[in-house]
C-alpha cells in the first residue's frame, strides 16, 4: 500500500531533521544530546580530534541511508547501531566506515 503525500512529507521532514541534527552536532561538538548525557564523544580514530563534517556525514550515512530501504534496510540499520557491542574497540560499522571512535569524556 503506497504512502500518502502527507506521510511522505513527514518522513522526509524527519529524515532531514535527523540528518542536520546528527551531522551538525557530531561535526562541531562531537556529541548529540544523548552522548552528552552519557559523557561520551565521537572523535577521529587517528587523532582524537573532532570529526568535522565529512567524517560526521560518513558516520551518519551508513545507518541513516539504510533506513530508507524497506524492511531489510531497517534491520541492517538496527544491526549497525548494535555493532559496537561486538566490534573491536567497541567500534560500530558506521564508526569503521568513518574512521571514528566513541570515547569517554
Amino acid at each position: 500500500m503506497p504512502y500518502s503525500t502527507g506521510e511522505w512529507v513527514l518522513y522526509l521532514l524527519f529524515f532531514a531533521v535527523s540528518f542536520v541534527y546528527v551531522v551538525a552536532f557530531v561535526a562541531t561538538k562531537g556529541q548529540i544530546l544523548g552522548k552528552l548525557a552519557a559523557g561520551i564523544q565521537v572523535v577521529r580514530a587517528n587523532t582524537g580530534m573532532r570529526t568535522g563534517t565529512p567524517k560526521s556525514l560518513a558516520r551518519w550515512a551508513l545507518p541513516g541511508l539504510l533506513v530508507t530501504v524497506p524492511v531489510l534496510g531497517w534491520l541492517i540499520s538496527f544491526l549497525c547501531y548494535l555493532s559496537p557491542t561486538w566490534g573491536t574497540n567497541r567500534q560500530g560499522w558506521h564508526d569503521k566506515v568513518a574512521k571514528t571512535l566513541v570515547v569517554v569524556r
